[in-house]
């Protein structure tokens, strides 16, 4: 696994405070539904509480994922 995937799975599994086994269930659970709605014609958008949107992009192979590198950083 790359180590920024390792990373990745890691905070989430600290934020959420379960094992690394679930935080990998709950990712690729969150993965598999993102792509299900973008191969049917949907969009994933996120929705910030500030009431910001940003579509996410279609996960293809052929398209880098740029979210895996570093963590979204809060600003304010």
């Amino acid at each position: 696994m790359h180590p920024t995937t390792v990373a990745a799975i890691v905070r989430f599994a600290e934020r959420e405070q379960v094992t690394y086994s679930e935080a990998l269930r709950r990712l690729v659970s969150y993965g598999s539904r993102m792509h299900h709605v973008q191969v049917n014609g949907g969009q994933v958008v996120l929705r910030r509480p500030d009431a910001t949107e940003e579509v996410l992009p279609a996960l293809t192979s052929d398209a880098p994922w740029p979210f895996l590198d570093e963590p979204r950083r809060e600003t304010g």
